[in-house]
């Protein structure tokens, strides 16, 4: 066998480990909701390699690293699933009223409204599926900074995330009145 024919076959395994390599790399971690549907067998097996992942990437990391290959953890295109939010960021003085500060989707509460719709700020607080960023608290606890820089009266700020329903044909929603992911900060929990 002579060297190039030895050289296709070495190029063919290198090839397809990368691939493998590349599938394990870009396995969604966070995906519980995404396989409910799937045949059980195959649902077994996704929800399985999210812990096999670091485990078959370590030993490639150095190589990785030395040619600037990371892998990150989010999905394009993402919707919320079957369950849809609507963000509250409201605060409270020492007299213990709340007051409503922002709601999205609601420009009577439109405080950095601008900000916080930005497609791209709007994926660090929007939750997905069933988890929601990792970055939400540090999130939270700016909002919470701002807030208490604006609005020197306030004691407590609370972010929190309100289950709505999207009604059918592009009419809107529907408030639930319960909520999630509700973090609460106090100005002396968040000072500079």
């Amino acid at each position: 066998m002579a060297v190039r024919d030895s050289w296709r076959y070495v190029r063919a395994g290198l090839i397809t480990l990368v691939l493998v390599l590349a599938f394990v790399a870009g396995w969604p971690a966070r995906i519980p909701k995404l396989v409910r549907a799937w045949p059980p067998a195959l649902a077994r097996v996704a929800l399985l390699l999210p812990s096999l992942q670091e485990k078959v990437l370590t030993p490639f990391a150095p190589a990785a690293g030395a040619l600037g290959i990371t892998s990150e953890d989010w999905a394009l295109f993402t919707g919320t699933g079957g369950t849809r939010y609507r963000m509250w960021i409201e605060g409270r003085a020492a007299s213990g009223e709340w007051k409503l500060l922002y709601r999205a989707h609601d420009p009577e509460h439109a405080y950095l409204g601008g900000a916080l719709e930005y497609r791209r700020v709007m994926n660090v607080w929007n939750p997905h599926h069933d988890w929601i960023s990792s970055s939400y608290p540090a999130f939270t606890r700016w909002v919470a900074r701002r807030a208490f820089r604006d609005f020197r009266r306030l004691r407590t700020v609370r972010v929190r995330m309100e289950e709505v329903r999207i009604l059918p044909h592009g009419a809107g929603f529907e408030p639930s009145g319960r909520f999630a992911y509700e973090e609460l900060l106090r100005r002396e929990d968040v000072a500079p």
